[in-house]
């Protein structure tokens, strides 16, 4: 049990130096090709801060540990809003632009309304699973076009630019963290579900879910610190986009999963709460101050409190 747990945290130690690195290689290597700073943002960071949640629920999947895949993906929704935007609003109000509130968040929204349509039967299929797949393609498609449509504008966006070589040894050292902290934590969680009696979907929404957000909150933590608050709220919308419609459409098409009743009915509803409380939020001067902040931060504890009562 100990061998498991000191494993379980090596594992999320290793996904966040592996996430890390490959959000650093990922973001230099899009700058270096000529990437706009709002693609890296929306679409590369966020691609690229999803990437721990990507290897656990693969790995878990073909492991047919699929409470554990689909735990960590809705877990990682919930703890993007509640906890990665909660401290770090907290820690510095974040401020956006108006064109973010009025274009990806109401994907968001749609997306995550379609996930829960999509659970409401209690199953994801292939079919199901193929179209998550082709709504990401077009989301993808979207911000490309959108990107190309502003105004030239130059910011930085909170990381730095390495040479191509340089960029390219973080991708792969990273994604050699990535997918070894993913063997690591899927293998000591499901020992340690199995050893205290708790269920694999709750390891996965809780302990599972926050370690393989570390990312995403170390991107927003730095994005928000640079005063670039739309790239800290946009990693987060896309980073959630990229969790529903990349990770869980790819899990599900190598293995259609059952959706348990306490996901479809507590989780899932807590996740569209979050997801719609972003507009209000965020409209009041287009900025998220740290008393919304504590409130988002709050209700995850309580969340999480719930969860293991």
């Amino acid at each position: 049990m100990i061998l498991d747990l000191v494993l379980f945290i090596v594992g999320i130690g290793l996904l966040y130096i592996g996430g890390e690195l490959f959000i650093k290689g990922s973001s230099s290597a899009a700058r270096i090709f000529g990437i706009k700073p709002l693609i890296i943002g929306v679409v590369v960071v966020a691609f690229a801060t999803s990437s721990p949640e990507f290897c656990v629920s693969i790995l878990a999947a073909i492991r047919k540990s699929k409470d554990l895949a689909l735990g960590n993906v809705v877990g990682s929704c919930i703890a993007n809003i509640g906890l990665v935007l909660g401290l770090s609003a907290l820690i510095k109000p974040i401020s956006i632009k108006a064109n973010l509130l009025r274009r990806e968040v109401p994907i968001l929204f749609v997306v995550t309304i379609g996930f829960f349509i999509i659970c409401a039967d209690l199953r994801i299929t292939k079919p199901e699973a193929a179209i998550l797949l082709v709504s990401l393609a077009a989301f993808i498609f979207y911000c490309i076009r959108h990107a190309k449509e502003e105004a030239p504008v130059e910011k930085s966006d909170g990381f730095r630019t390495y040479s191509k070589q340089k960029s390219f040894i973080f991708l792969l050292i990273g994604l050699a963290g990535l997918a070894y902290g993913a063997n690591l934590i899927v293998g000591s969680a499901i020992s340690l579900a199995r050893h205290f009696g708790i269920r694999e979907v709750v390891i996965g929404l809780t302990a599972v879910a926050i370690g393989t957000s570390l990312p995403e909150l170390a991107a927003s933590l730095i994005a928000s610190r640079h005063g670039e608050g739309d790239i800290s709220v946009g990693n987060v919308i896309g980073s959630n986009i990229f969790n529903i419609l990349g990770v869980i459409g790819v899990v599900c098409l190598i293995r259609p999963i059952a959706v348990e009743p306490n996901i479809l009915y507590f989780s899932l509803p807590l996740l569209l709460l979050y997801t719609f409380a972003l507009a209000p939020i965020l409209k009041t001067g287009l900025r998220i101050s740290r008393f919304e902040g504590a409130i988002l931060l709050v209700s995850y504890f309580f969340y999480l409190y719930l969860i293991f009562r």
